[in-house]
């Protein structure tokens, strides 16, 4: 992928190849059986957009990936609202959060939050600079906590570098989650948040979509998504996430630039074990190492209208 660099500057070739030795989070596949015993979620997901985290299942282009990431800001009009900018093969797109919203067919309005913090009194703290367009959440962090949470009965107590030290009443863990929003906790964590690594407590962003399901209240998940997408940026080994969410965008470019991107721009199938009720067993190779999935060129027929 090096050779992807000429063009660059040197402060920019850094940040590609650094980029490079990431990781993907593509999202998951969900399975019609991990719902079965679940009829009702469908219904709870939709009532505020959120059934979109379910039909998620689309291959991923790893060069735009990077080269999103690569560049992908935030930019903050005269009016207060936002826009998203990136460059892709030295064309540069900037689409408003509506716009952007559209085209990755997911949830625009509502309540905005985020904020990577664990403790849901996190929730109260955050406001966007402009909460007459982005307004945020007023309820109390206790009224959230109690509506998920099993009632703490005893300290919990964390142990970080040796120091064991008891957790914040509104630092919650998994166990404590009730068994009702067990598995609307990993298709959000899946597909809303595209998470990876330890999973054993929600943050506090998750915790408020989870009670926004609970009473139907529509969450802007473009807004939180978005912020999400640039904060990873920041930091030189977080998973780049939302891969199949990108493949939309890719689709849009590709629409919009047919001549832009070259021949490197092309589609894999995702690779991640979908969300089933089954058991599923992961064999390992012996020898050599399983061939990465073929590239399927694009299809012109199947790009969605700008």
């Amino acid at each position: 992928m090096y050779h992807r660099t000429g063009g660059f500057t040197g402060h920019e070739r850094e940040v590609y190849k650094s980029l490079v030795f990431r990781h993907f989070h593509e999202g998951r596949v969900i399975k019609p059986d991990f719902l079965k015993d679940e009829p009702n979620l469908r219904n709870t997901f939709a009532a505020i957009g959120f059934d979109c985290l379910l039909d998620l299942d689309e291959q991923i282009c790893p060069i735009f990936v990077l080269q999103f990431y690569k560049s992908v800001c935030i930019i903050r009009n005269l009016n207060g609202t936002i826009s998203i900018a990136f460059v892709i093969d030295n064309v540069e797109t900037t689409l408003t959060l509506e716009n952007f919203a559209r085209i990755l067919k997911i949830p625009g309005e509502g309540v905005c939050v985020y904020t990577s913090e664990w403790p849901i009194s996190s929730i109260i703290r955050y406001s966007d600079p402009h909460p007459n367009i982005y307004p945020p959440p007023h309820e109390e962090p206790s009224l959230i906590r109690d509506a998920l949470f099993h009632t703490r009965t005893e300290p919990k107590y964390r142990t970080m570098k040796g120091d064991k030290t008891i957790l914040d009443p509104f630092q919650m863990i998994n166990t404590e989650l009730k068994e009702v929003f067990k598995k609307w906790d990993i298709i959000l964590s899946e597909n809303a948040i595209s998470l990876t690594g330890h999973k054993d407590h929600p943050n506090a962003s998750l915790c408020y979509m989870l009670y926004c399901l609970t009473i139907g209240k529509p969450f802007n998940l473009t807004y939180y998504i978005a912020h999400r997408m640039v904060s990873v940026t920041q930091s030189s080994d977080m998973t780049l996430p939302y891969a199949m969410l990108l493949t939309r965008l890719y689709k849009h470019v590709r629409s919009n630039h047919p001549y832009a991107l070259s021949k490197d721009f092309q589609l894999v199938d995702h690779v991640m074990i979908p969300l089933s009720n089954k058991r599923v067993f992961r064999l390992k190779t012996k020898g050599k190492r399983p061939r990465l999935p073929t590239p399927t060129p694009y299809d012109s027929s199947s790009s969605e209208s700008p």
